[in-house]
């Protein structure tokens, strides 16, 4: 599983120097308008990103028929994914977490701030990733799409909704997630079981 690990972020090296550089990006701009949820927010994009990405380098070199040769299961294809996205979403939970600290704010508000985009990032990716699986990157843009776009619609068309739920009682919102991407790794293992590569 680790080597599979370094096997993406080997492929991602090239996304991640400019995902690097709108990351500096997106800080400055977030210290400019002092909005600790506006650097969190493009994080959670940054992080839903990896994965799929990761799944579309897999998918143009044909890499899950040529590693099944190898003493690789179909269960480490899926879960080495899962992994990619924990990894990535406890890096932006600790660099938000800076960020919004050197802000000034209260911890509580980045506590809260930070698990709720978070729960919305991992519930995001426990969607995708078992239709990814399933119908491939390329077939699975739209789906990746609607997953993605509809909480931004959401989040622009109700902002009172989001703005008065947020600060206070979403400390559960990050495990109801790891529960959410726990069974969606189920699901996926289950579709790569059954998958001809």
């Amino acid at each position: 599983m680790k080597g599979l690990l370094m096997k993406d972020l080997l492929n991602l090296r090239q996304t991640i120097r400019v995902w690097a550089l709108l990351l500096v990006l997106f800080i400055v701009i977030g210290f400019a308008q002092r909005s600790p949820i506006y650097i969190t927010s493009m994080l959670t994009v940054m992080v839903l990103l990896l994965p799929v990405n990761a799944l579309a380098y897999d998918e143009n070199c044909k890499w899950d028929a040529y590693a099944l040769t190898m003493p690789v299961t179909r269960r480490d294809l899926a879960l080495s994914k899962y992994l990619l996205a924990l990894v990535g979403a406890g890096a932006m939970a600790l660099l938000s977490a800076v960020c919004t600290l050197m802000m000034g704010a209260a911890p509580d508000e980045v506590l809260s701030t930070i698990g709720l985009l978070l729960a919305a990032g991992l519930c995001m990716i426990s969607v995708l990733l078992p239709l990814l699986f399933r119908f491939g990157v390329q077939k699975g843009r739209m789906v990746m799409i609607v997953v993605v776009l509809l909480p931004v619609a959401l989040t622009v068309l109700f902002p009172d909704v989001f703005t008065t739920t947020q600060p206070v009682g979403t400390g559960w919102l990050p495990l109801a997630a790891l529960v959410l991407l726990m069974g969606s790794a189920a699901v996926s293992v289950r579709v790569c079981e059954k998958k001809e590569y």
